[in-house]
């Protein structure tokens, strides 16, 4: 009971600093939000598309690959499921569900290789449809 009347006249005490520290955590909290916001913009989107293209040239294997990275390679399917994650947080609205089915895809046969087939059929839509916008905005990319 003592210290229940203890921890009361604490927070009286000290209670306009305890709002201001209140505050100041959610402006910087608000800030944090604010800068870390990725822009979703066709030239955001065809700029990853390359960058992680090039990150991914020395890829060895053979095992996968992406028409949305031409030219590039792998035998980790997580290769392109963290690629196409990245592509898929700056896809602009008409690409990005495409680009995100095939983020699942990846991500499924990463975690179960036996179920390569079955996710790039339930893909293949996905992957031609985002081909083509890709196409559209960004130009090809040759190997």
């Amino acid at each position: 009971m003592a210290e229940n009347r203890n921890l009361i006249a604490l927070v009286k005490k000290y209670r306009w600093q305890i709002a201001v520290v209140a505050i100041v955590i959610v402006l910087l909290a608000g800030l944090f939000a604010v800068l870390n916001r990725t822009e979703r913009s066709v030239a955001a989107y065809c700029s990853m598309r390359q960058e992680q293209r090039e990150k991914l040239k020395n890829a060895t294997g053979s095992a996968y690959s992406s028409t949305l990275l031409p030219g590039v390679k792998s035998d980790k399917a997580t290769d392109f499921a963290d690629a196409m994650a990245k592509l898929e947080k700056v896809a602009p609205e008409e690409v990005e569900p495409n680009v995100h089915v095939q983020r699942l895809a990846f991500e499924k046969v990463a975690q179960d290789p036996s179920q390569t087939m079955g996710a790039a059929l339930g893909a293949i839509t996905a992957e031609e449809n985002a081909k083509a916008w890709t196409k559209q905005h960004c130009g090809e990319l040759n190997n």
